[in-house]
């Protein structure tokens, strides 16, 4: 009888997800197949923090290097979580990490579930719904989540301890809140300045702008977003080598497909074309339906006089899959294609 409830509850339900939303389940299969490879490279330790978000994207790219014609080409993109909490943790404490994380786990869920609190089954229901949610999704990028979960572990410590310490739930759940709340006052100030920037970056000069994320630099440099926007800041005002260090800073956080392309064109702007080249190729294979790489990789050939490389990326355009017809950017890439490749045909 339970594994006929167990079938009709969980199994049917997935299955029919799966018919439902295809795309987003095969998505789902690459950037789990691509964890698994993270994890089995480093296993036991992990990639430490960030580890994840800094090295992923370059494993999509070695994959679809491998299987250029993959199935799942159409449906790769920028990733920053896969999409499990746990998988995260494996990736980024290895699984010496995710079995402290399910030991932990395990043990409040057991003390819960011997409490004789009248709230017993709310207090499991709800932490069962964010375990089961975080095989599949990210809650824990919501500050609410930890604080509920901070509850229930406070929860559980006070019904295991009832004996000696009969409140002590409430401090750890006390000093639990003042820590998250000390953390967002100490740096609000800091978010409000960079967030004024963002939404009104033309109300100063570009030089005050330049000097206040420079101020602001000294303070957020752990933060991989602040290291973008900073880095495409100075893309913007022409500084194509200070760009190019704080985008490499950020790296070490963050890599994605927009990383790549900004250092790309910084390169290509200094002149260093072989570079750019190669940050171009590289920004490609991390999501193969783009254009805009062999695009700009075609314009630095052009640049460069290497007109024979030109030729071949236009070539490569015209013959790409395009994801989704009639697009202006798309279809302009495709026609300054076809004019390359009319100019050289009289050479």
């Amino acid at each position: 009888m339970k594994s006929l409830f167990f079938f009709v509850v969980i199994v049917l339900p997935l299955l029919f997800l799966f018919m439902l939303k295809q795309d987003s389940t095969n998505g789902r299969v690459l950037i789990w197949t691509n964890a698994a490879r993270m994890i089995a490279d480093k296993p036991l330790l992990g990639w430490g923090a960030n580890g994840f978000s800094a090295h992923y994207m370059l494993y999509q790219a070695a994959y679809f290097t491998k299987f250029p014609h993959s199935e799942y080409a159409d449906l790769a993109d920028n990733i920053a979580h896969p999409l499990s909490e746990y998988l995260l943790i494996a990736v980024d404490y290895g699984i010496v990490g995710l079995a402290v994380l399910l030991l932990v786990v395990f043990l409040l869920m057991r003390v819960m579930r011997r409490s004789k609190s009248k709230y017993r089954k709310l207090y499991l229901s709800v932490s069962m719904s964010i375990v089961v949610c975080s095989l599949f999704s990210y809650p824990f990028k919501m500050p609410f989540i930890w604080i509920v979960s901070a509850y229930l572990a406070c929860t559980s410590l006070r019904t295991l301890c009832l004996g000696q310490v009969r409140y002590l739930g409430a401090p750890f759940l006390v000093v639990a809140v003042i820590s998250l709340f000390f953390r967002f006052v100490c740096g609000i100030d800091n978010q409000w300045r960079w967030a004024s920037l963002q939404d009104n970056p033309h109300q100063k000069m570009p030089d005050e702008i330049l000097k206040e994320y420079e101020f602001l630099y000294a303070e957020l440099y752990h933060n991989s977003y602040f290291l973008y926007n900073y880095g495409a800041v100075l893309h913007q005002s022409g500084n194509f080598k200070e760009s190019t260090q704080v985008l490499e800073k950020c790296e070490n956080l963050y890599n994605d497909y927009n990383v790549q392309m900004l250092l790309g064109d910084n390169f290509r702007q200094q002149g260093m074309a072989e570079d750019a080249v190669n940050k171009f190729s590289l920004a490609g294979r991390m999501i193969p339906c783009r254009f805009l790489p062999l695009y700009y990789e075609m314009e630095t050939y052009m640049e460069n006089g290497e007109l024979d490389k030109a030729y071949r990326i236009a070539n490569a355009i015209l013959q790409k899959h395009v994801k989704v017809k009639n697009t202006p950017a798309v279809d302009k890439i495709r026609s300054q294609a076809r004019q390359v490749i009319e100019e050289n045909k009289d050479e």
